[in-house]
């Protein structure tokens, strides 16, 4: 369960990429974030073209594979395998290092 504090930015998706229809570009560049890490369900589309978009928009990304997750193992391989061309793909335990 996530808490969420008075001052957390909350983005609401309004399509499949969290880019799209919102501000998040202008909020992570207002606070100079350049580098991102992408977690969630349906890996082969919401992570997926989120971290398209982001690479798009010349952020750092980061997926963190293992926590993802998608309606099969073969999608979810296809999609981490395609994300690898333009992101790094992580597991939880080599982010927290």
């Amino acid at each position: 369960e996530l808490h969420i504090k008075t001052d957390d930015v909350q983005i609401i998706k309004h399509r499949v990429s969290a880019f799209y229809g919102t501000d998040l570009d202008l909020i992570l560049r207002g606070n100079s974030v350049r580098e991102i890490v992408l977690v969630g369900i349906a890996t082969n589309n919401a992570v997926e073209l989120t971290a398209r978009e982001a690479h798009d928009r010349d952020f750092k990304v980061q997926v963190i594979g293992d926590a993802t997750e998608c309606g099969s193992d073969e999608e979810k391989s296809a999609s981490l395998n395609f994300l690898s061309r333009i992101t790094e793909v992580l597991s939880t335990d080599q982010l927290i290092r």
